[in-house]
């Protein structure tokens, strides 16, 4: 009984003796407790940081820019790979380092905790700065030091045929993961040292399976899909897909991991969707389209026409989009290419910047009315041109005239240009309509002024001689009327905007009539006081040459 009592008074004493030891620690960790700062004798790299919050400790420590500093990894046969902290983004994180020295006696028990406080508190805690670094950048370095120096693993080897595809034993090398070697890294950076020595190891390849030979293989087909960017068609090509037999796959593996090589058949299967069949559904069908001949023109005016036809080509409109002729074709300037050919001004013909690019224009609205587009915006030139008929002219000029038009159809639609032949050929492409749909465009003159004759006295002729200066043109009022069927029964008859023509008259230089004079008349003669009528002359194209009718002498 005396032996119990004795054990139970052991006990409790005891029990008494880890209580007060509890007691001691629990106040002991009350009096050294941080709270909301860093515990006392803590530090980094010999900078105190102990009661301050996070955000003081950031003031405190001073970030070390680790971008020009010099990292060598080596391994034992003396191969090594040098490169710079900025091409991994190496740095002392001060954010880092904080937070970690906030973390000592936190986190990790209550008596683990508290061994780290009362560590730090009568021994100091000095931590090193973290160091942050791109870890993937990293991993890349260490992966490519690796095949330099023992060669590139590789699972297998496969080789696609026609219908067929020949699997070989891959070879031994680096392989991919290199978790450990960038473990040794992170080691060394922790401690300040950059002259890293790396154990490398040829591994050798990994037995290929069924099912991953199969997943390689094997890709499901995927169609062709396209968008509609800056007026141009970007079309994705589709993907064929293939298939293999898993069975054929296991019953020869076996070759494989021996060192040997299969060849098995694959079977291919195409997308639904293809790049050729977006462009036949697209594009396939000639909504609209007009040419017009340019083989009389200089040079420099069949330049401008064929560089404003290649401006405009493949130019693709969604349903609902507007066309601005001015806007796709651009400013006409010698930075952009043009250069000078014959235009109307003024009722006049000169030379100027961009001539012939109303034909392209012209041409253009002639396949648009065909077509059957919304036309927005179009004028007619100031006198006739010989490249289309009277009333499916459109005259442009750059900041002033513009010729607009807008798909008003369900589908995108594609202006086709080529200039073969000394012809612009102009199509409207776009996709089949439902009905068989055809248009007929009826120009009919209202009314017309023949051209008169304007008479110019020029010195230097004789008296009754006369000399055509330039040839007039007619003057025409013309209206448009558009006329849709479908299935050869009328749908719409639409009358398009007006067209007038300006005449022009012919100009003739005559012989200046002179006056006799009497004898007893003394005329005196010098320089100051003679005069002489002169007629201003305005170079002048030939008379079978296309015109551009720009009327406010810009284009």
């Amino acid at each position: 009984m005396r032996r119990q009592r004795n054990n139970k008074l052991g006990l409790k004493i005891v029990l008494i003796i880890l209580l007060v030891i509890i007691l001691i620690l629990g106040a002991f960790a009350l009096l050294i407790y941080p709270g909301e700062t860093i515990a006392k004798g803590v530090s980094v790299d010999g900078i105190s940081l102990e009661k301050m919050t996070i955000n003081e400790a950031e003031k405190s420590l001073k970030t070390e820019s680790l971008m020009e500093q010099k990292i060598i990894l080596k391994d034992e046969n003396g191969n090594k790979v040098e490169f710079l902290g900025r091409d991994i983004d190496l740095k002392k994180d001060t954010e880092a380092s904080c937070q970690k020295a906030f973390e000592v006696g936190r986190n990790k028990g209550f008596l683990k905790d508290i061994k780290e406080l009362i560590n730090a508190f009568f021994y100091k805690e000095d931590l090193k700065y973290v160091v942050s670094y791109d870890k993937e950048e990293l991993a890349g370095i260490v992966y490519d030091f690796g095949v330099s120096v023992i060669g590139e693993q590789k699972n297998y080897d496969i080789e696609f045929g026609t219908d067929t595809v020949t699997i070989k034993k891959g070879q031994e090398g680096q392989s991919r993961d290199v978790t450990n070697l960038v473990e040794q890294v992170e080691k060394s950076f922790e401690n300040y040292e950059y002259e890293i020595l790396l154990t490398l190891k040829s591994e050798e390849a990994p037995t290929p399976g069924v099912d991953s030979i199969y997943n390689e293989i094997f890709s499901e087909p995927k169609d062709a899909s396209y968008e509609i960017k800056d007026g141009k068609l970007i079309i994705t090509p589709e993907i064929v897909g293939r298939n293999i037999d898993k069975e054929e796959i296991k019953s020869q593996i076996d070759k494989i991991t021996s060192g040997g090589a299969i060849t098995l058949k694959v079977q291919t299967t195409m997308p639904e969707i293809t790049e050729k069949s977006i462009n036949e559904s697209l594009f396939g069908y000639s909504l609209g389209q007009y040419s017009s001949s340019y083989a009389t023109s200089t040079k420099n005016r069949a330049d401008n026409v064929e560089l404003a036809a290649r401006k405009i080509n493949g130019y693709i409109l969604m349903p609902g989009e507007e066309f601005s002729y001015n806007k796709v074709v651009g400013r006409r300037t010698t930075e952009n290419g043009f250069k000078e050919a014959p235009v109307f001004a003024n009722g006049d013909t000169v030379q100027g910047l961009g001539g012939g690019v109303c034909q392209v224009s012209s041409t253009l609205y002639s396949a648009v009315l065909y077509a059957d587009l919304q036309v927005l915006e179009r004028k007619s030139h100031s006198m006739t041109v010989s490249y289309v008929p009277k009333g499916q002219d459109a005259t442009v000029s750059y900041g002033s005239i513009d010729f607009r038009f807008k798909n008003n159809t369900k589908n995108p639609i594609k202006i086709s240009v080529t200039t073969g032949g000394k012809k612009v050929n102009v199509s409207i492409l776009g996709a089949k309509p439902e009905k068989n749909k055809t248009v007929k465009i009826i120009n009919t003159v209202t009314s017309t002024k023949n051209s008169t004759t304007e008479e110019v006295v020029t010195a230097g002729m004789k008296a009754g001689e006369r000399k055509t200066i330039s040839n007039g043109k007619t003057g025409y009022n013309v209206t448009t009327v558009r006329k849709v069927y479908e299935d050869g029964k009328e749908i719409k008859s639409e009358t398009m905007k007006a067209s007038s023509y300006k005449m022009v008259p012919t100009k003739v230089a005559v012989g200046e009539e002179v006056k006799p004079t009497t004898s007893n008349t003394i005329v005196e003669e010098n320089d100051s006081n003679k005069t002489e009528k002169e007629t201003n002359t305005i170079k002048r194209p030939k008379a079978n040459e296309e015109t551009e009718d720009v009327e406010i002498e810009t284009e």
